[in-house]
């Protein structure tokens, strides 16, 4: 299993000064290859949202004057070399930055790419350090963290001349440009974030240890290859036997058919998965089919593990 790799292409990035637009330099884009554009800026007042053309919008969050937002391309068939542009609609903006982020081995599943975002974390707060400002979220981000995704950080913030960011621990910084102010940063990293919240250096402090605020938005970026287990109770186990061992696994491979697995036996019961975001319903003798959320989505040849149980 290829892991994932992020990178900044060449001419990838950008930053204007009070403009109501913001355009890379010419950037050559891979078929089957996921890109985030992040989008920072910051004005007198809301700060508008972007939209980057032939992009997909993942999600946005603001402290304030301060935004971050996160959006999404993938394509079979890319345009050739070219800018990439984040609009503010005609307004100008005091300051605004694009960030062009390429991820090589990421899901390809989904629209534009949206298959391949299996989590997101809004990060707001006023510190020295970034830290979760909702410890129970940030725990349920690690722990539903499939071991072969990455882990990817816009982060935008007020700042002070010579006040850069220093990556938390196990990330890599693609990118940091302080206009003092702000500064906007992006971080990456293979697997769950490290930690625990709040306090410390969780995902990033200030060279100064100054106060500052910021707004952080982080993705779960999903690997081409993560498996998704599906284990299911053979034709011969006893409801007593089911009942003792439960769950009892089966590893398969799913049909060609996005989400849906047949069985050379019976299914009597509908069953249900041990996971809150995905349900599981008898659809014939010999077939059962996923209903599957976006959270965890399953593609054609994923093998895997997601403890079922019998309904007694």
């Amino acid at each position: 299993m290829a892991a994932i790799s992020s990178v900044i292409p060449t001419n990838g990035f950008a930053y204007q000064h009070s403009a109501p637009s913001v355009s890379t330099g010419s950037v050559t884009r891979v078929a089957n290859r996921l890109y985030i554009a992040w989008v920072f800026n910051r004005r007198s007042g809301t700060p508008t949202i972007p939209t980057v053309s032939g992009f997909t919008q993942i999600d946005t969050n603001a402290n304030g004057n301060f935004r971050v937002t996160a959006l999404c391309y993938l394509s079979a068939s890319p345009p050739g070399a070219g800018a990439i542009t984040a609009d503010f609609g005609g307004v100008n903006q005091t300051d605004c930055f694009i960030v062009i982020e390429e991820f090589t081995n990421a899901s390809t599943q989904g629209t534009n790419g949206s298959g391949a975002i299996l989590q997101i974390l809004k990060i707001l707060g006023t510190g020295a350090t970034i830290a979760p400002d909702d410890p129970s979220a940030y725990t349920a981000f690690r722990t539903a963290f499939n071991s072969d995704s990455a882990c990817a950080m816009g982060t935008i913030r007020n700042s002070a001349s010579g006040d850069n960011m220093t990556s938390g621990v196990g990330f890599t910084e693609l990118y940091d440009d302080n206009e003092a102010p702000p500064e906007a940063a992006v971080d990456w990293k293979p697997g769950a974030p490290t930690g625990n919240a709040p306090g410390g250096n969780i995902l990033g402090t200030w060279i100064s240890g100054t106060v500052k605020d910021y707004a952080v938005l982080l993705l779960e970026v999903k690997n081409q290859t993560t498996s998704i287990t599906l284990g299911i109770p053979t034709e011969t186990d006893s409801a007593a036997s089911m009942a003792a061992n439960s769950p009892h696994h089966r590893t398969i491979g799913l049909a060609s058919e996005v989400g849906e697995v047949a069985f050379a036996m019976s299914i009597q019961k509908v069953v249900r998965l041990g996971l809150p975001t995905e349900s599981i319903a008898a659809v014939g003798v010999n077939a059962i089919k996923i209903f599957h959320k976006t959270t965890l989505p399953l593609e054609a040849n994923d093998v895997a593990s997601l403890p079922i149980y019998p309904i007694e």
